[in-house]
């Protein structure tokens, strides 16, 4: 059974799925059709073992036939949990990628992220002072606490630094935003952290995923993405695999274009101060954050 060994571990809403979309078009990289298995940082996909995990995610042909096999959950840099889970599993040959945005923009789009997919209803304001109490719920619960994690996830430099002590700073390659602007110059480093040789049919030009969107019918999002009887028959009868690439197809087709309105000045001065430390200390860990002391 084929053990993933690469890793994006985040952050959400930062460009983990350009990332995964160009590992995902390397001959040698498996990446599955749902890229954000969630295994390390669910508790209740935890409990249900390794081997579940390499079964349901990495025990197709594909997987099996790859070099290397990927992991692209954008939350695993945040969750203190899968951390140590990944430091524990994983051996010397792993790599990791973490993809980094400024926090203020990664939190409003994390924000709309969450409206298109039926989770939110309160305001952006409404749901920053809320998420406190919304995270600390969804923890004693065991449940997926950074959903609403808007700040909490944006809060890169401890996370960093947990992800060095435990799995080895030069084993992550680390990501941002102006870096995804050119696929040729990406691969090529992609590559060359994964130990893959050069790839001559490199490709060329911007890359950009997962736009501003909104659904067009809330209810058919809600039976894609929520629990009901018929998706409970299709886990039974369809392979993974084809059971995703359905439900992706009919999600892009119940979508439309929609730019979220811009943040209010006070809540985006706001973040800025709430971030500034954070963003102060990335310089020590050789992250360059300048321009977001400057963003507005």
């Amino acid at each position: 059974m084929a053990d993933p060994s690469v890793f994006v571990l985040g952050a959400q809403k930062s460009g983990t799925t350009t990332v995964a979309d160009l590992l995902a078009a390397q001959p040698e990289v498996f990446v599955p059709s749902i890229k954000e298995t969630y295994f390390f940082c669910d508790e209740t996909l935890w409990e249900k073992g390794i081997d579940w995990y390499r079964q349901e995610f990495y025990g197709s042909g594909p997987a099996q036939e790859a070099r290397l096999c990927c992991d692209a959950t954008p939350f695993y840099l945040a969750s203190d949990a899968a951390l140590e889970r990944l430091a524990a599993y994983t051996g010397p040959e792993a790599r990791f990628v973490v993809v980094l945005r400024d926090p203020v923009a990664r939190a409003y789009s994390a924000y709309w992220h969450q409206r298109r997919l039926g989770n939110e209803d309160l305001s952006f304001e409404a749901a920053l002072e809320a998420e406190p109490a919304r995270i600390a719920a969804a923890r004693a619960e065991g449940g997926r606490w950074w959903r609403h994690a808007y700040a909490e996830a944006g809060r890169y430099s401890g996370q960093l630094e947990r992800a060095f002590d435990l799995l080895g700073r030069d084993r992550i390659l680390i990501l941002s935003q102006p870096d995804l602007r050119d696929a040729r110059q990406l691969e090529q480093r992609l590559r060359e952290h994964l130990g893959l040789p050069p790839r001559s049919s490199s490709g060329s030009g911007a890359l950009q995923a997962n736009r501003a969107s909104m659904p067009r019918s809330q209810a058919l999002q809600r039976f894609v993405t929520g629990r009901n009887p018929i998706k409970q028959v299709a886990r039974k009868v369809l392979p993974r695999e084809l059971r995703t690439r359905i439900g992706r197809t009919i999600l892009k087709s119940n979508l439309k274009a929609q730019s979220y309105p811009p943040m209010r000045p006070e809540t985006q001065a706001r973040l800025q101060e709430m971030f500034a430390a954070d963003i102060a200390a990335l310089s020590a860990l050789g992250v360059d954050a300048d321009p977001w002391k400057r963003a507005g």
